[in-house]
């Protein structure tokens, strides 16, 4: 059982029983920072493709305190939204894998989390 703790700090549990398959596998991650107390920059950069074994759905990507710069899918703008601190992407594509990049800031200094 693992315990995690939700944006307004309240427990979730976690357990092994729960577990589902993704819906999207991830061959490959390349992160670049450009680091800054007051404005860091990360760069990630990932290979995935479609689980075939799942359900078609949308690809949701935890973040919290994260201001999204620039999403693309194989180089081009893509339409995303967030929900409850969640990066949600829709359309991918279904065949074959795909490169998605994803800009992000955030303040280091601000986090109070740790």
């Amino acid at each position: 059982m693992l315990q995690l703790r939700d944006s307004t700090g309240a427990a979730t549990v976690v357990r092994r029983a729960d577990y589902t398959a993704p819906a999207y596998w991830i061959d490959t991650v390349h992160l670049s920072f450009d680091l800054d107390p007051a404005k860091t920059r990360v760069l990630n950069k990932m290979t995935l493709r479609r689980n075939p074994d799942v359900a078609a759905q949308a690809l949701r990507l935890d973040g919290d305190e994260l201001n999204l710069a620039r999403v693309l899918v194989n180089g081009a703008g893509c339409s995303f939204k967030m929900e409850a601190g969640q990066l949600v992407l829709e359309n991918l594509p279904a065949e074959g894998a795909f490169e998605l990049e994803i800009f992000t800031t955030c303040a280091p200094i601000k986090n109070t989390a740790l």
